[in-house]
């Protein structure tokens, strides 16, 4: 039997890693927001396409004319846009089909389809990491195994549920690193591809030697304006992704300056420029449109400082790694000055605006809000990473350069909201932290103590991912409310007492953290005995006043019973479960 090609096998396990992991999530999908963020980023996709530009009496932030408008960059709405059109189309049919429905199209489909935004982004991810890692040494079993244990025992999974920007960041991050990664690696494959047959010796050398010149620089621009492109698309998505490129912009650097001569990778540098430029102009109109000038960033008015002073330092460092290219005695002392500066800014930062101990300590170690309590599947990250060091200098530096990035440099209260599953801004990160623990993959062989010791972080990390899908986190922060205004023996009247009262209590104390009460939550669902929660206290922030659902919370539940669309949605998730299981013996055949 002829064994197909290792690139086919690798293309054909990656797309049955998307299938799967689409079919799966589609099936653990709620069909509906969770928050406000996400409401807000469709509700201005329905405003802009109906006319209105991006302004809405619900939001928050003022805007041109005195009008409220949005107060978040415009890709996960740009994003969106097929999902949205999906829904339009649906609900033109079911007019045409059942003119009398008892439904209305019209509020359901649009945001309905919308909602499953990070499904696909979600089991993009996970495919592409696949080939991420394939592509840096790992055997092929075992970069499916990674990519299985990212999308099923990480926060990759819940997140596929919300409309929140991190899953889209996390895809459009990770493919930048991978083209950054590319830029030492294609440039080896395009020097050994074939070139076309000469008429003498010395025209052989010629032309191989010119083909192969060619071949590499143009690998290189594309892996570079690529990464590049990648990384614009995180901004658009996601404001506070931009602390990020000063790691980036170093790596980049590193890897020009490992696979080309400092004069060639000079010059492949001003592939770059066009899509930052175009991103600027993007980002300037929008803020023009929205407020009337062009420099607004960052969520609010507060985090103006943060934002302006990420992008000096983020300018400061790429203005080094450039100088330090280009070796020439006449820019020494203005190369060591800018390395001084960025360095003074950084201190000055952390002096200025600093993200806290407190808030080091909680994405670190609290119950409420650990990497390490929702995603346990990093313990294998800390535990490997002294190897991964050894064997990925400059990947594992740069893993560390992001998580501290984002560790050091967000605003403080951004990490201490508990309406949020988790450390959800760590989201973004999830792909580059998980990828230490690649050394715990290799198939090298074992104790039987430390696979035992792998094998139950992965079912723990699985199991909370299981508890964090199955039953509504709406439901989990209205019963923790509840919880603490019985404790107060007072209502929660506003955001501010909730804010006081229960997110420290969600974050710091174990028997209120997220993953007790969603315990809670589903033991309550599993035996039918519903807490009472008043709707006078149902959470503020989420901005999503539901009664409690105490159900499932899949989508097909809510929709099982309804006469119109019973039957369909039996089959669509029969259909869904069938399609994960073949795509999944797919893999792991």
């Amino acid at each position: 039997m002829i064994r197909p090609p290792l690139t086919f096998i690798k293309k054909h396990a990656a797309l049955a890693l998307f299938i799967f992991f689409t079919g799966l999530y589609l099936l653990t999908a709620g069909g509906h927001f969770y928050n406000q963020d996400g409401y807000f980023k469709y509700l201005t996709l329905d405003q802009i396409f109906n006319g209105a530009g991006p302004f809405h009496p619900r939001f928050f932030t003022p805007g041109l004319g005195g009008r409220m408008t949005t107060s978040f960059p415009p890709g996960t709405s740009i994003w969106m846009l097929p999902l949205y059109l999906a829904g339009k189309a649906v609900m033109a049919l079911v007019l045409l089909w059942n003119p009398s429905a008892t439904i209305n199209p019209a509020l359901f489909f649009s945001p309905f389809f919308v909602t499953f935004l990070n499904v696909f982004f979600s089991a993009g991810l996970c495919a592409l990491f696949f080939t991420g890692v394939f592509r840096m040494g790992m055997p092929l079993r075992s970069s499916l195994g990674m990519a299985l244990c990212l999308g099923l025992g990480t926060l990759v999974w819940p997140y596929s549920k919300f409309c929140y920007s991190e899953p889209q960041a996390a895809l459009f991050l990770w493919t930048a690193f991978m083209s950054f990664y590319g830029l030492r690696t294609d440039a080896k494959i395009a020097s050994s591809t074939a070139t076309p047959p000469p008429r003498n010796d010395e025209e052989a050398d010629h032309r191989k030697a010119a083909h192969e010149e060619v071949l590499s620089v143009r690998a290189q621009q594309n892996n570079l304006s690529h990464a590049v492109l990648w990384l614009c698309c995180a901004v658009l998505t996601k404001y506070e992704t931009i602390f990020l490129w000063p790691a980036f912009a170093v790596y980049g650097f590193y890897s020009l300056k490992k696979s080309q001569p400092v004069g060639r990778a000079r010059d492949l540098i001003f592939a770059s420029v066009p899509p930052q430029l175009l991103t600027a102009g993007l980002l300037i109109l929008w803020n023009y449109w929205r407020t009337g000038h062009g420099w607004t960033f960052g969520h609010y008015g507060g985090y103006l400082f943060s934002n302006l002073w990420g992008w000096g330092i983020a300018m400061a460092v790429l203005a080094g790694a450039v100088l330090y290219l280009w070796k020439r005695p006449a820019v020494s002392g203005i190369h060591w000055g800018i390395k001084l500066l960025a360095v003074a800014g950084m201190g000055f930062y952390l002096w200025a605006a600093p993200a806290g101990r407190g808030e080091v300590y909680a994405v670190l170690f609290a119950p409420g809000k650990s990497l390490f309590v929702f995603s346990p599947l990093l313990l294998l990250t800390a535990a490997g990473y002294p190897a991964f060091l050894k064997r990925f200098r400059a990947e594992a530096l740069f893993t560390a350069a992001l998580f501290f990035s984002y560790l050091l440099f967000l605003p403080p209260t951004l990490q201490s909201a508990a309406w949020q599953w988790g450390p959800r801004f760590f989201v973004s990160l999830i792909p580059f932290l998980f990828l230490p623990a690649c050394v715990f993959f290799d198939g090298a062989s074992e104790s039987l103590i430390k696979r035992s010791l792998k094998i139950g972080v992965i079912l723990l990390s699985f199991g909370v991912q299981i508890l964090a899908v199955s039953v509504s986190y709406l439901d989990t922060f209205n019963y923790t409310s509840q919880r603490v205004s019985d404790d107060f023996n007072r209502p929660l009247v506003d955001f501010q007492i909730e804010r006081k009262a229960v997110f420290p209590r969600m974050i710091e104390d174990w028997s209120y953290a997220p993953l007790t009460m969603q315990t809670a939550v589903l033991r309550s669902v599993l035996t039918g005995k519903n807490p009472p929660v008043p709707r006078e206290t149902l959470a503020f922030k989420t901005n999503v006043k539901k009664p409690q659902n105490w159900k499932w919370d899949f989508w097909w539940v809510y929709l099982w019973h309804w006469p119109e669309l019973s039957g369909r949605v039996r089959l669509t998730a029969i259909f869904l479960a069938l399609l994960a299981l073949i795509s999944l013996a797919r893999v792991l055949r």
